[in-house]
């Protein structure tokens, strides 16, 4: 199955993965996502650590910001 756009959130995406990205920043003190996005893309051993396989897609700026503003106005973390 392939997306109907080229835009958009990507087919298949490692939310788990995702929410312990927002852990990583705080515990590695990484102080943008343009830099946590860089040290997903080159340092290989840091993108398994954190959950994400090698078909696993990386996540952009954009949609880590988005996924980050969701989280921050539900109610989805204050309940875990």
């Amino acid at each position: 199955m392939s997306k109907k756009t080229v835009y958009g959130v990507p087919a298949e995406l490692n939310y788990p993965a995702m929410i312990y990205l927002l852990v990583v920043i705080i515990v590695e003190r990484i102080p943008t996502i343009k830099d946590l996005v860089r040290r997903l893309r080159h340092d290989f051993m840091f993108h398994l650590e954190c959950g994400f396989l090698f078909s696993d897609c990386i996540p952009s700026e954009a949609f880590f910001s988005r996924f980050s503003q969701k989280l921050s106005e539900s109610n989805a973390l204050v309940t875990v």
